[in-house]
């Protein structure tokens, strides 16, 4: 049975299934870890229906060339699907995924760079890592790696659509509320996360257009969130706006919120009117940095 596919050279999901299963077992045998990386292309249906499938054919190709590019000969990479691809690789690191993210985005910017089309070749990822200590499946850590993916892609859909997005951080019940009455005021869709881990993993999820975050938060600080924010490897999702509302009053603590990358620090209790013209403000400078 055929194992690579013949448009991409890649190998095909039988082929992964098979190779892939002897990577992890090497992996295991030889105590380091393996980060899995599953990719689909952005706006691939669009692009078929605009240009027929003789050009969505040619993306294929491209993106096989760009993998190729971006990761080492030992490394697995295959199509296993209609616009999905994957990657495996073997390393010393557990959080390698962000370096392999961030070298193949920088392959694709050459690859956009290169070739005259009247559109642009982007990605949906997603990274899970095998740890040898906690040897699981591949099938699992696909479907680890699909749902970041998922959430990858709801990012990217959530950036179009016309109306605004807010998350609020925040665990008091009453303050939600609160904040809740004011961005319904403006005509703002908005969602609560009660701690600084759900808020993260929200964030990277929904992909708002907006954060208030307190900073005194169960499970994650907020002071942890919006670093982790500033640092993620996903440039728009990493220069989302962030309003901290917060008791901490003091200087060092207002300094501490401009180091970490926050945009502006109100302290609570806080004059709802300047708060929401500072929403209005970070949103419609938001607005115009994405028209240029």
């Amino acid at each position: 049975a055929a194992f690579t596919a013949s448009l991409t050279g890649l190998y095909n999901r039988r082929g992964f299934s098979l190779v892939g299963e002897q990577q992890q077992r090497l992996a295991q045998r030889e105590r380091h870890y393996a980060i899995l990386l599953f990719l689909d292309i952005n706006d691939f249906k669009k692009i078929n229906d605009t240009y027929g499938h003789g050009e969505g054919d040619e993306v294929l190709v491209r993106m096989a060339r760009v993998l190729q590019a971006a990761f080492r000969e030992s490394d697995i990479k295959a199509r296993i699907g209609g616009d999905e691809f994957v990657v495996l690789a073997i390393t010393a690191d557990s959080k390698a995924g962000d370096i392999l993210i961030a070298k193949l985005n920088e392959k694709l910017k050459q690859e956009n760079e290169n070739e005259n089309r009247p559109y642009k070749l982007s990605l949906s990822d997603g990274a899970a890592a095998f740890d040898p200590q906690y040897p699981c499946l591949l099938e699992k850590l696909l479907r680890r790696a699909d749902q970041a993916m998922y959430c990858s892609k709801r990012r990217h859909h959530t950036q179009k659509w016309k109306r605004k997005k807010v998350e609020v951080i925040e665990d008091d019940e009453g303050m939600q509320k609160v904040l809740g009455t004011y961005l319904k005021h403006l005509g703002l869709e908005f969602f609560f996360a009660a701690d600084g881990k759900q808020g993260l993993e929200l964030a990277r999820c929904e992909g708002p257009d907006l954060i208030l975050l307190d900073l005194t938060l169960p499970e994650l600080s907020g002071e942890d969130v919006c670093k982790a924010i500033r640092e993620d490897p996903d440039e728009d999702f990493a220069k989302t706006p962030i309003i901290i509302l917060t008791a901490k009053a003091g200087e060092v603590d207002k300094i501490v919120g401009k180091v970490i990358g926050a945009d502006h620090y109100l302290t609570k209790p806080f004059d709802p009117e300047i708060l929401l013209s500072k929403i209005n403000e970070l949103l419609q400078k938001q607005k115009q940095t994405r028209l240029t």
